[in-house]
């Protein structure tokens, strides 16, 4: 196998890929749906559907990873070569990949080697354009929302990316320092980040680094227990993913639930897809386990309590004369009549609604 098929598979190894078959067979697939298809494969194409096919699977870094690796190395005809490979001779060569792996640290440690590794990484990282660095800086940085409460999550986000992006000794350098001022906005505009807590509060960067944390195991746990509460009938699927992605977001796993549903939106045949996944969904039993759940989430009493937050919110909001609350609050009770799911929008969402309706319409 040559050094750019070996490149592929340490993509698997060094982003810690639970299910290696798995991960092979979802590239295969990909790309042979397209290659059968009338129009044929483009690695575009390969792009978007394995996109899909390994946000359903949780992939998250390491299919991001892999597509870049192959823009660099190929493009579809790499794909094209892991697929003819085959699975099997593929997860083999990993296997044995990541003995030699392990073989070479339990060498490198009993000869003390650890620490000429680290100073090597740490040498290479120190030859980082300056310039991709401040690109970087600008466009990555600007996604923390400014409060103070959420910084630890945005920073362990920010050396993440920098790490892979090859400026992990620029970016724990300048995290210490914006760590120890008071002032952190003021430092990142001194750089020419502009920090968006005035705009909209949106904490991309926690939200990011909170969902990364979500295992395999746990979105797979997730998918059995709450994908069997559809009853497999086509006028109840929207109503079961408003539910599915509600429980989704409360776990920690929106960015994979929202892929999965996603890629299940445009398949003819859902139950067969989720039989894929382990999991029997019971329309023939009458199973409405989703059915219900929507009406526990939306029901008079959670409207209610939508309602009194939306007083609150408005009567709070500068933006809304005292005399306007109550018109606030009647139009977003009009609102549930048509859409109950709006009861369930958080707080910032509710705060965020008042704002634009008060800058567009009071």
């Amino acid at each position: 196998m040559d050094d750019v098929l070996t490149g592929a598979l340490e993509i698997v190894r060094d982003h810690g890929v639970g299910n290696a078959e798995l991960w092979f067979n979802t590239i295969r697939d990909a790309y042979q749906e397209l290659d059968e298809s009338e129009d044929g494969a483009t690695f575009d194409g390969f792009r978007q559907e394995f996109a899909k096919r390994a946000g359903m699977e949780g992939y998250g870094d390491a299919a991001d990873e892999f597509v870049r690796y192959a823009d660099g190395n190929g493009g579809l005809d790499l794909v094209r070569r892991l697929s003819d490979e085959g699975t099997g001779n593929l997860v083999n060569a990993y296997e044995e990949l990541l003995a030699e792996a392990e073989s070479d640290a339990e060498s490198d440690a009993e000869d003390g080697l650890t620490g000429e590794a680290d100073d090597a990484d740490e040498a290479a990282d120190e030859e980082y354009d300056p310039d991709a660095w401040n690109a970087f800086l600008v466009e990555y940085a600007a996604n923390w929302n400014g409060e103070d409460d959420t910084w630890d999550q945005f920073k362990e986000w920010f050396l993440h990316y920098a790490g892979e992006q090859g400026f992990r000794s620029p970016a724990s350098d300048f995290m210490d320092y914006v760590s120890g001022e008071s002032d952190k906005i003021a430092v990142f505009a001194q750089y020419g980040v502009t920090i968006g807590a005035a705009d909209d509060g949106a904490t991309d960067s926690a939200e990011g680094a909170e969902d990364e944390e979500a295992s395999t195991e746990a979105w797979n746990a997730f998918l059995a227990e709450y994908g069997s509460g559809w009853n497999g009938e086509d006028d109840t699927w929207d109503q079961f993913k408003e539910w599915f992605l509600h429980y989704a977001a409360e776990q920690g796993l929106t960015s994979v639930a929202t892929g999965f549903i996603e890629y299940a939106d445009g398949e003819s045949d859902k139950v067969a897809l989720f039989a894929q996944y382990g999991v029997t969904i019971g329309a023939a039993e009458g199973g409405d386990e989703a059915l219900e759940g929507v009406a526990a989430l939306f029901d008079e009493e959670a409207i209610a309590e939508a309602i009194q937050k939306v007083e609150a919110a408005a009567a709070a909001s500068p933006a809304v004369a005292d005399d306007q609350v109550g018109l606030v609050s009647d139009a977003f009770a009009d609102v549930l009549t048509e859409a109950p799911e709006a009861a369930g929008l958080s707080e910032a969402m509710i705060q965020q609604l008042i704002d634009e309706v008060a800058a567009e319409h009071l």
